[in-house]
């Protein structure tokens, strides 16, 4: 749904409410389908309303709309439990900040990815991975490259506080678990 009303350019209200009216009342008039299947209708409605919205706004100069149809997004898939689609539009926004110079938000956009991350030597599956860091190929790697790049960000945008206690968190891997005191040099000398 996501890419056919997005990149396809497919649907708009009418279709919306169409759909919306036709499923309805098909689903009212079938005991089996009536409860399941209007709560399908109706999450669907939304998605789509969501999109719509979004691909409207997408067209015009002003990032802020455009990031504020993201975050309602975000909230829909994690709401449902679409990771996939969460972890798209979580990189959709973190690019809207960078081009926006919100350095202190794309840094919590990066913190919303590495709390999916793990600390371990798991591979990193394709939603996962992030185009920036083509070379992280498992959880870690990924997770401590956001980190670096977190720490940097909270920096720019004077969150001192936050780039500390990342540090502190990342500090905590080089010393116990990876054994990197040159890293951990590193990231002192920051």
């Amino acid at each position: 749904l996501d890419q056919m009303l997005m990149e396809g350019g497919k649907g708009d209200g009418m279709y919306k409410d169409l759909f919306r009216d036709i499923l309805m009342s098909q689903c009212e008039q079938h005991m089996a389908l009536k409860q399941l299947g209007t709560n399908f209708v109706s999450t669907v409605t939304r998605l789509m309303e969501l999109l719509l919205e979004y691909r409207c706004i997408k067209q015009e100069e002003n990032r802020d709309n455009q990031m504020s149809c993201i975050v309602n997004l975000l909230e829909f898939y994690h709401d449902h439990k679409r990771e996939e689609m969460f972890i798209r539009h979580l990189k959709k926004l973190y690019e809207l900040h960078m081009e926006c110079e919100n350095w202190a938000e794309a840094a919590f956009t990066l913190e919303k990815q590495a709390k999916m991350l793990r600390w371990t030597e798991e591979i990193l599956s394709q939603k996962l991975e992030h185009k920036k860091y083509p070379q992280c190929k498992i959880h870690r790697d990924l997770k401590i490259s956001l980190f670096v790049e977190m720490i940097d960000l909270f920096d720019k945008g004077q969150m001192w506080e936050q780039a500390l206690e990342h540090s502190k968190d990342l500090a905590i891997q080089y010393e116990e678990e990876l054994v990197d005191f040159y890293e951990m040099a590193k990231l002192r000398t920051q």
